[in-house]
């Protein structure tokens, strides 16, 4: 078993409610969500997981107007269908993104490289 005690191993979900929490701390400001996130990693984790952390970048996603803290995922089982979702329409609209990638779905490396490639298949037109 990891370092998690038996009582916070059967306590995994507890991650699932950040997004609630973190959504209440972000309207409060920057120092309210490093605290917010900070405390969830200590409960989860132990008084000692955060001592050497420090804050680096701050992100506002629940507050820009065209996001508004939204996050997309994909399902796993329909992973044969991602790489049809990047197909060019007629040769003239190409579509990167992660929801594109074969595999790397749900990831930032995976919009990166549909990016790459949705850029190659213009360049070869």
């Amino acid at each position: 078993m990891s370092a998690l005690s038996d009582k916070r191993a059967n306590e995994r979900h507890r991650v699932l409610p950040w997004r609630s929490r973190g959504r209440a701390a972000a309207r409060r400001g920057p120092e309210a969500t490093l605290s917010a996130a900070l405390d969830e990693l200590r409960l989860l984790f132990g008084p000692e997981a955060c001592k050497n952390l420090q804050p680096l970048v701050y992100s506002d996603w629940v507050n820009l107007p065209l996001i508004g803290g939204a996050y997309s995922h994909a399902i796993s089982r329909l992973a044969d269908v991602m790489g049809v979702l990047g197909t060019p329409y007629y040769d003239r609209v190409f579509f990167p993104g992660e929801a594109t990638h074969s595999y790397d779905f749900s990831t930032a490396h995976g919009a990166f490289e549909t990016g790459l490639r949705a850029a190659r298949e213009l360049l070869a037109r």
